[in-house]
């Protein structure tokens, strides 16, 4: 009995509130129906809304039946682009949403939750992509992404060396430059876009890390605005192990003591892994500097922070970046208890 009064109590506003699971059903289809046909960052992040309803709906009822959801969602999707592939990113919140709603029954806590939904979302979109692919080249073969990424990049190539060697004109005035000239050498800009090549892995990692982090956020928004704490507590928080922070170091010092003009698969894939890493760790910071600045002894410490990182965002946002995550770093191995964000 105090199971069931304790599951009432945990979910009394969302049943007390008239036609919440109708409005939140209507929202999960909009949602999910509008993803398809927005752009490149509004895309994902309907497709993050979508996945937090359907798991809060999931957690909350228990009724499988909004899987069905999916199919006004899909028929939305395709009345707005016509297309029936690009329809499919409507669908999305059902693998994505199942994951989340899985990791809230077996209370993980948020790390391996948004990793798991980041890798949901990230395999969702790779099929999508691969399925769009093999319309294109009427086949589906390990060389046929190859090629589509090597013609892209060969007009992402040819538009640079235009757009260089005009401003390099203009710099020039009439005038000899050898420094200028440089520039214009093609083997400057397909050395820069080969270092982007071999860093787009993990830019599409951090990219799916954000918008799985921000489901697993909404979920737990949810729950708190409808008063069911119990299926999403408060203090589940990202952590960020000392092996894995151990392991950012290391890529990172590979990283940086690699030639950056010929950089090998080994250093890019240490780089890969570093920036893969660094979200988690620039958390952990962000909460370092929130700590330091609750703490009246040190809160001196906090506003020298705060001023070095004013400095430096206006300098360089990378080098701003970088030392909050060294904050986290020093969070994760010389802080205890923490509570996590």
């Amino acid at each position: 009995m105090n199971n069931d009064l304790s599951k009432q109590t945990s979910v009394s506003l969302y049943h007390a509130a008239p036609g919440a699971q109708v409005l939140l059903t209507v929202l999960l289809v909009l949602s999910a129906g509008f993803s398809a046909s927005s752009g490149f960052i509004l895309q994902p992040f309907l497709t993050a809304l979508s996945s937090a309803l359907f798991a809060f709906l999931f957690m909350v009822t228990f009724k499988p039946a909004y899987v069905l959801a999916a199919i006004p969602a899909y028929a939305l999707a395709f009345f707005l682009t016509g297309n029936f592939t690009v329809s499919l990113a409507s669908m999305f919140f059902v693998p994505c949403g199942a994951v989340l709603a899985l990791s809230m029954l077996k209370r993980k806590n948020k790390t391996p939750t948004v990793i798991g939904v980041t890798v949901s979302m990230t395999l969702c979109y790779l099929v999508q992509f691969l399925i769009m692919i093999a319309i294109l080249y009427g086949e589906l073969s390990i060389d046929a992404p190859r090629d589509y990424f090597n013609a892209v990049f060969e007009t992402i190539q040819s538009t640079m060396q235009t757009t260089v060697d005009q401003a390099v004109q203009i710099a020039q005035n009439g005038q000899d430059n050898a420094y200028l000239e440089a520039l214009k050498n093609p083997d400057t800009i397909r050395t820069a876009l080969n270092a982007v090549k071999l860093s787009i892995p993990s830019y599409l990692v951090i990219f799916f890390e954000v918008f799985g982090y921000l489901a697993v956020s909404f979920a737990g928004m949810l729950s708190r605005i409808f008063r069911c704490e119990k299926i999403f507590p408060r203090g589940y928080g990202i952590t960020v192990s000392k092996a894995a922070a151990v392991v950012f170091m290391i890529c990172y010092i590979i990283y940086f003591f690699s030639p950056m003009s010929a950089p090998t698969v080994f250093s890019a894939s240490a780089e890969n892994l570093a920036m893969i890493l660094s979200p988690g760790l620039f958390l952990m910071g962000l909460r370092s500097l929130k700590r330091k600045a609750k703490n009246p002894l040190r809160r001196t410490g906090f506003i020298l922070n705060v001023i070095m990182l004013t400095a430096l965002l206006f300098i360089s946002p990378v080098i701003s970046f970088f030392f909050v995550v060294l904050d986290g770093i020093g969070e994760i191995f010389f802080e205890d208890r923490i509570r996590p964000v």
